[in-house]
């Protein structure tokens, strides 16, 4: 899980073979990094809770309306509104089962279950990045993603979710970012392709 600079392939993908001067090799220098990591469990729920917030929200607005129509309706005197209530109650609480069902389908997908998926998304990676874009590579695979093949960086608190047009999601966290001049080699070039 260390950050390194890797002039040698900087080298050889900007320049072409091309001989250096001091002032290239330091830029190609400061405009690589390579990370290697694995990432976690939490990562991945994370990764899955930010994209389904909208059903968190909606999770935690439906136990209100619950808690509510449930106090209501132990409150009221019996008749024709209480058996509105009740159905209130009864429609908030299908909706909310909807909405749990999904985030404990991902907790049970990521935690319990064997999960080829998870799996893979959890074996150890490296990436390179640079002005070129994102190379991904572990014992078997290589992936290469040039940057206009980037169609959104999401900014997290805990880290970047690169998506491209082939449906892939690149998750970056932060923590990975041993050192934080190349974090904000990262940032500089987010912000060079406009993402």
């Amino acid at each position: 899980m260390s950050v390194l600079y890797q002039e040698k392939i900087m080298d050889k993908k900007i320049n072409n073979n091309k001989p250096q001067n001091k002032d290239n090799s330091r830029n190609s220098q400061e405009k690589t990094i390579q990370i290697s990591f694995s990432l976690t469990r939490a990562d991945l729920l994370w990764y899955n809770l930010y994209f389904i917030r909208w059903i968190v929200f909606g999770a935690i607005v439906l136990i209100l309306f619950f808690l509510a129509g449930l106090v209501w309706f132990v409150n009221t005197p019996k008749g024709d509104l209480q058996t509105a209530i009740i159905w209130i109650v009864i429609g908030l609480a299908a909706g909310f089962s909807v909405c749990m069902g999904s985030i404990v389908a991902i907790i049970l997908q990521i935690y319990f279950i064997k999960s080829e998926t998870v799996a893979k998304a959890m074996t150890p990676k490296s990436y390179i990045i640079n002005s070129q874009g994102i190379t991904i590579y572990d014992k078997r695979n290589q992936i290469n993603r040039p940057w206009v093949q980037v169609m959104n960086v999401i900014r997290t608190k805990r880290g970047f979710y690169i998506q491209t047009g082939d449906k892939i999601s690149i998750v970056l966290p932060r923590r990975d970012f041993k050192d934080p001049k190349d974090l904000q080699t990262f940032n500089d070039i987010l912000v060079k392709y406009k993402l």
